[in-house]
């Protein structure tokens, strides 16, 4: 007589697994559209508007030395007082370019370009040059605050965007500013 096998079902269908709802609950996490580099360092959260070139801007970035972290969707998660961003799981080391497709960057840079997360230290909000807002900052004023993701308070930067202007470089700058301060 053949001896069937049972499927044991340690949780039902259609309902989350109990052990995934508690680590969620002790270390929160959200999933959230941006770009995540460790620029000297520090882990930098970059956010713009959809087809603002965030993914362009993170390959000038690696090909600068720094070191990639993910693209497009970033799972953020607080584990203690600290923010770490990282890549879900079906994206870790790829980065999808309009034209070319999803891309395993570890196919086109060293190993050692690519991380698998970052703690967040700082965020730089790129965001569309607006002349009637812009203009009228002061070039000495600095446009940071602090923003709040998952109860973790980060510096947070604006930076204007406008075609032209080095964007890569600016961000490097940016974050040579909140080392400095």
């Amino acid at each position: 007589m053949q001896r069937q096998s049972k499927n044991i079902r340690y949780f039902k269908p259609g309902l989350a697994n109990p052990l995934t709802i508690l680590s969620t609950m002790i270390n929160p996490q959200i999933v959230r559209s941006a770009t995540v580099l460790e620029i000297y360092q520090q882990g930098t959260l970059i956010t713009a508007e959809s087809a603002m070139g965030k993914t362009d801007l993170a390959l000038q970035l690696i090909e600068r030395g720094h070191h990639f972290i993910c693209d497009d969707a970033v799972v953020l998660e607080r584990m203690q007082s600290q923010l770490f961003a990282r890549a879900p799981d079906s994206l870790t080391s790829k980065i999808a370019i309009r034209g070319m497709g999803v891309l395993q960057l570890h196919d086109y840079f060293p190993k050692e370009s690519i991380k698998q997360q970052a703690n967040i230290q700082i965020i730089i909000d790129i965001q569309v040059w607006q002349k009637d807002r812009w203009q009228k900052l002061d070039p000495l004023e600095c446009l940071s605050e602090k923003q709040s993701l998952l109860g973790v308070e980060i510096d947070c930067y604006t930076l204007p965007y406008k075609a032209g202007r080095p964007t890569a470089l600016l961000v490097e700058l940016l974050v040579k500013h909140y080392i400095q301060n």
